[in-house]
């Protein structure tokens, strides 16, 4: 079997107020799930307002089809109007009844956002 795992870091210029925040990130989880049938979970960033991590993961016995998803799923984000994809982290696996391969290098050991997100956000 075949785990794709992707990691995401979103701008959300226009988010004034973190309600408006989770309002945009609620939309564009909604409409993965419901066009792709992919989980995405807010994992970071969870009290700022103009910037969201979402992560998610897609498991299929190809590896092809993990990978077209994911790609699909890529897409879909860079087109969404209500925010900007700023950073991702992309990982591929292969597990074989308990043996785990890794199939693709990591792009980066951990997870860094942009340098300016370590500045203290204005309300």
């Amino acid at each position: 079997m075949y785990v794709v795992a992707v990691r995401l870091a979103l701008r959300i210029e226009h988010a004034h107020s973190l309600k408006e925040k989770r309002a945009v990130v609620r939309r564009v989880r909604a409409r993965i799930a419901e066009r792709l049938g992919i989980g995405l979970s807010e994992v970071g960033s969870l009290d700022v307002w103009q910037r969201a991590e979402l992560g998610g993961a897609v498991v299929n016995v190809e590896h092809r089809k993990a990978v077209e998803l994911i790609d699909g799923l890529m897409r879909m984000i860079r087109e969404e109007p209500d925010c900007e994809l700023i950073a991702e982290r992309r990982e591929e696996l292969r597990v074989d009844a308990g043996d785990e391969v890794e199939l693709a290098p990591r792009r980066n050991e951990t997870f860094s956002p942009p340098a300016e997100w370590l500045a203290a956000e204005e309300p």
